[in-house]
């Protein structure tokens, strides 16, 4: 096997569901919370208005804002990877819907005494998995990122190769949909 080398402007991204991979995105809660407050609005966003995004990337007082950097003939990609999200991520969705449920729940009815009472109306995804606690107003849940395994999250890990753009500006990094001169170096799908 012969020795192969990248230029000098090659950028070597790791990808989560075609998205920057960055720390947060490991843990399952903090992957589900992500992935439907962040990543799933952005792209809806996108699809509803590519315009706004258009316009938003070239004001550099929005630099680093939640909009995608893509001309709005991606829509359909983006759309595509929308919709692909949504059905290979159903767990985090799921997980994502039912932390929203349960702190909707203790907000309205945790008042600083006994809990035991909700634990039966915790949603179906978080149970076993959580231990809620309340004091006077104040409420919160623990647990969950310790007893993660059995969640059986599932992502598309990748590297993406490209080179890099001089012209591009930085902020948020957002979304990859197989742009032009981007190139997957490994894909695959884990169970996380």
């Amino acid at each position: 096997m012969r020795p192969a080398y990248l230029r000098p402007n090659v950028l070597v991204e790791p990808l989560w569901n075609q998205w920057y991979a960055w720390p947060y995105l490991v843990p399952p809660v903090t992957a589900a919370m992500f992935l439907i407050n962040l990543h799933v609005k952005i792209m809806e966003s996108f699809i509803a208005a590519p315009d706004v995004h258009v316009a938003a990337v070239k004001n550099p007082r929005l630099a680093g804002g939640p909009f995608m950097q893509h001309p709005p003939s991606r829509v359909s990609e983006v759309r595509a990877l929308l919709e692909r999200t949504l059905k290979e991520q159903t767990t985090l969705v799921e997980v994502a819907r039912a932390i929203a449920a349960l702190n909707g729940l203790l907000a309205a009815e945790a008042t600083g005494s006994s809990l035991a009472p909700l634990y039966p109306r915790i949603p179906e995804p978080l149970r076993g998995y959580v231990d809620a606690t309340s004091r006077g107003r104040s409420h919160d849940m623990s647990g969950l990122e310790r007893r993660w395994a059995p969640l059986g999250t599932v992502c598309s890990l990748a590297c993406g190769l490209r080179r890099r753009d001089r012209t591009a500006r930085r902020g948020w990094p957002g979304c990859r949909t197989g742009r032009r001169g981007t190139r997957w170096i490994h894909g695959a799908t884990c169970a996380c």
